[in-house]
């Protein structure tokens, strides 16, 4: 039996932590960093999902060469990835993962040569074309080893064999086999039902949050991602946000949760999600909501009156904060 993989996406900073904290609550989930990182290797710009859109949906040789070497670029990256971990610095990424990438990358990789196809040479410097030159005179290209090309496997091929490598890759970060696993943005929320199709068996959970939340979240974070400077960028990003989120029907795959639901309304909603990923509903749960009541209006602390009239007018029909609680 597959196990079910749960993939938790939101915009950002929307609360989608709280239901990997309830799922992970029980003992047949597990996590692959245990919720000390997000797992982005499918949507980040480089990952997996902008490797397969490059081969397939814009082919052609330089293209492939090109999206091929911007992938093994995000997976050296990888390797600086940290997390501490009682002072303790931890690296995300382990050697096995490393070992199993190589693999995997000759797995997908139907032919493989050296060139220098002509976008490479766009950004040599003088002495990139010195060199090329003398050893033009000298060597071959296959030789000079400027550029890896590579020509892919044919899609299903590439999806199949995606998929196997994720199954090893959730088993080598979390220690845990033949488990559930919960995985935090695991997609892209823009485009969450293609952005997760390399995982099989899945279960997309897509969740949103009220903005004075979120645009508090911003500000006290200082995130450099997101426009929690400035107010009136912020309310037009999540206009954007939701315009997006509406275009989204839920199915046998996605659920949409509200977190202040997810809160206040904890029974009738965890037991929707319970039947949405068709799993036990245990009769002796460990998760504590009454822990998370209090983030909801946390905001109030955070935010000028200003602000949160701003908001509250710019954005007033999305707003979630029950307003009897509120008031």
């Amino acid at each position: 039996m597959k196990s079910l993989k749960v993939v938790n996406i939101s915009p950002g900073l929307s609360g989608a932590g709280l239901i990997s904290d309830y799922l992970l609550n029980r003992n047949d989930f597990s996590n692959p960093f245990n919720l000390e990182a997000e797992f982005r290797l499918l949507h980040d710009p480089g990952g997996i999902h902008n490797l397969y859109k490059g081969l397939y949906e814009n082919f052609s040789v330089n293209n492939s060469a090109y999206f091929f070497n911007e992938f093994e670029k995000y997976i050296l990256n990888l390797k600086n990835l940290s997390s501490k971990i009682k002072n303790k610095k931890k690296y995300l990424y382990n050697s096995f993962f490393f070992n199993e990438v190589k693999k995997y990358l000759k797995e997908i990789s139907l032919i493989s040569y050296y060139g220098l196809p002509e976008y490479f040479r766009i950004g040599f410097d003088f002495n990139d074309k010195l060199k090329w030159r003398i050893l033009r005179i000298r060597k071959s290209s296959q030789e000079v080893k400027f550029c890896k090309m590579r020509i892919p496997v044919e899609k299903e091929i590439f999806l199949k064999k995606t998929r196997i490598f994720l199954n090893k890759v959730l088993f080598i970060l979390s220690g845990k086999k033949k488990i559930n696993y919960v995985i935090d943005q695991g997609g892209n929320f823009w485009d969450p039902i293609n952005s997760t199709q390399y995982f099989d068996n899945r279960k997309i959970v897509l969740v949103t949050r009220d903005p004075r939340s979120i645009f508090s979240s911003m500000k006290t974070r200082k995130s450099l991602a997101y426009p929690g400077h400035d107010i009136k960028i912020f309310c037009e990003w999540y206009k954007n946000v939701m315009k997006n989120y509406n275009k989204i029907k839920e199915s046998n795959i996605l659920i949409k949760i509200k977190y202040e639901n997810f809160i206040l309304n904890h029974e009738k909603e965890s037991t929707k999600l319970i039947k949405f990923l068709n799993i036990k509903n245990l009769k002796k749960k460990k998760f504590d909501i009454s822990n998370s009541k209090s983030n909801i209006f946390k905001a109030k602390n955070y935010l000028t009156n200003k602000e949160l009239k701003y908001i509250e007018k710019k954005l007033k029909k999305y707003l979630q904060w029950p307003k009897k609680i509120y008031i």
